[in-house]
């Protein structure tokens, strides 16, 4: 019986328990088949109760393994900063393409994007954090873009090299600081880029960063969007790559990946929480339209 999702699922799982080698594909395949059983439910479609609640234990345990070595079930491993809570917002604007003027160091140039993405960052440490070494906060843009207007309260003591890097191009910042348990920082800044059709994507590597993330939660706003005439296409995509080989990671197999669904907010606005991740490159992409009759900001 495949089509309500339950026998696959513990058919896999017995195979697991018999200690028979399945691979990433198929357990990603049963955490399919039972999200669509679940979705099923939520257009209407009669399933007993007791189907669903036999799905959610082997649907558990079929992520947890997917998702091995990116997410820890055991707590945090040894030497890693320790994050209670981690927030990131993206505000997504499309913005005219005229030439504009920006100054990073001594360094004036002309820049010409077509969106502004207001990107906000909260850090709680936790409490049981034993790491003292620097924590840092970092974000890169890529082509001709820019990032400024920049607002923290935050005592910057990243290296030298990472500061001279931001005052030379404006396309790198890295804020780095001592981190205190119990304490929360934040950091806000604008990212000047391309969000044309081929460019509506962000990703964070976490496996550069030493950390281990209790609680990460990112919030994609595209509302400015909606205002200004476009429509969405299809819902926003997070992916989490449990393999982080710098951007080769993006080109892995979609079987070596988990697409996770947002909680939606207020229109235009999406959330995702995940929870024990220290290792990974997390992906969030969408895609928009011209509504018919509407002429583009540019």
């Amino acid at each position: 019986m495949r089509g309500d999702g339950v026998q696959p699922d513990w058919v896999l799982l017995r195979k697991r328990r018999n200690n028979k080698g399945l691979s990433q594909a198929k357990l990603a395949e049963a955490a399919r088949i039972s999200t669509r059983t679940v979705s099923n439910a939520e257009n209407g479609r009669r399933i007993s109760r007791a189907k669903l609640q036999a799905i959610a234990k082997p649907l558990r345990i079929a992520w947890r393994r997917l998702l091995e070595p990116a997410v820890h079930t055991d707590g945090p491993p040894d030497g890693l900063h320790i994050v209670e809570r981690y927030d990131v917002r993206y505000e997504v604007c499309p913005i005219p393409k005229t030439p504009r003027q920006v100054r990073h160091g001594m360094v004036e140039r002309t820049i010409c994007c077509g969106g502004r993405i207001r990107v906000s960052d909260e850090v709680v440490i936790s409490r049981k954090n034993k790491k003292t070494d620097v924590f840092q906060l970092r974000y890169a843009t890529m082509k001709d873009g820019y990032i400024g207007d920049i607002e923290t309260t935050i005592i910057n003591e990243a290296d030298r090299r990472d500061v001279a890097l931001y005052e030379e191009f404006g396309k790198e910042i890295v804020y780095g600081f001592t981190p205190v348990r119990g304490q929360t920082y934040r950091l806000v800044y604008n990212v000047f880029t391309s969000i044309d059709k081929d460019d509506c994507w962000l990703h964070h590597h976490l496996s550069s960063q030493s950390v281990y993330y209790v609680r990460y939660r990112k919030t994609l706003d595209l509302s400015a969007y909606l205002k200004q005439g476009y429509e969405l296409v299809g819902e926003p995509c997070l992916k989490l790559f449990p393999q982080d080989d710098t951007h080769s990671a993006l080109a892995v197999k979609v079987s070596d990946s988990v697409k996770i669904r947002p909680s939606k907010g207020a229109r235009g606005i999406y959330t995702w929480e995940l929870r024990s991740l220290s290792k990974g490159l997390i992906e969030v992409r969408w895609d928009v339209q011209q509504r018919r009759g509407r002429r583009r900001v540019d």
